[in-house]
């Protein structure tokens, strides 16, 4: 189905832009596994999602030029869908304020900035904020290329295995001996809050040129099953990869 179709569908006419709607790019392992929660990692905890204007403005563009408007990085998107063979999906979201929503409690969702991702730490990662409270200056003063220096990789090497050494997950990281590096930190917000090398902390993406899009959201990983089935809508994307971000991806050695 046509993301202009799907999106007609799921708002069903005016009546339906009313309260607070939602969007977020999803991935699944093949187009035959629809997405379970709004990560493709279950015990992710977080999750970005964008507002309303982002969805509105989904339909009119193609959906390899979607992901790069909504701030990632080509590389990223081949290391899904051309390395790990991983599908992608549009997922819409609204009312999830109502009272008759399924949810044990309404979720927080929060403009995308320093101190929502702070506060987001506060909330849903106890055992890493003295930690990350006690290099946050650094961390966010500091580009994310000092850091993959001093850590001796690429941040973004440490995606393409989740189970593997570099990747930096909660458990790994409320595991490390204390104390830990500002380093260690930041690749624990790169690898387990995607808090990417575009991430400004303004509330908005970024292009890779310095061009300011979409706002955007911090969100709970919602389970897509507690939601009704009117506040959900997951649309296929058959992304075009253009050839220079297979050539760019080849010289990074990013197979």
């Amino acid at each position: 189905m046509e993301i202009q179709t799907a999106l007609e569908t799921f708002m069903g006419g005016g009546d339906g832009w009313k309260g607070s709607i939602y969007g977020r790019i999803c991935t699944t392992e093949s187009i035959n596994s629809r997405p379970a929660y709004l990560s493709d990692n279950p015990q992710r905890k977080t999750v970005f999602v964008f507002g309303a204007d982002t969805v509105k403005s989904a339909t009119e563009k193609e959906p390899f030029e979607l992901l790069i408007h909504l701030g990632l990085l080509p590389e990223y998107i081949h290391l899904k869908a051309c390395v790990q063979q991983a599908s992608y999906w549009l997922v819409l979201l609204k009312h999830l304020e109502d009272d008759a929503c399924r949810l044990p409690s309404k979720p927080s969702i929060v403009p995308a900035t320093w101190d929502g991702l702070k506060d987001f730490i506060l909330q849903y990662y106890p055992l890493a904020v003295n930690d990350v409270t006690e290099h946050w200056g650094t961390v966010i003063s500091t580009p994310i290329e000092t850091f993959e220096k001093v850590a001796g990789f690429k941040f973004i090497k440490a995606l393409e295995n989740v189970s593997g050494n570099l990747f930096m997950s909660y458990s790994t990281f409320s595991q490390l001996e204390r104390p830990v590096r500002a380093w260690q930190v930041r690749c624990f917000l790169y690898c387990e809050l995607r808090i990417f090398e575009l991430f400004k902390g303004d509330g908005f993406t970024y292009r890779q040129n310095g061009c300011k899009d979409e706002r955007e959201y911090m969100a709970p990983n919602l389970r897509l099953t507690d939601l009704r089935e009117d506040q959900v809508a997951v649309i296929p994307l058959n992304l075009n990869i253009p050839i220079d971000v297979h050539d760019a991806a080849d010289q990074c050695n990013i197979r």
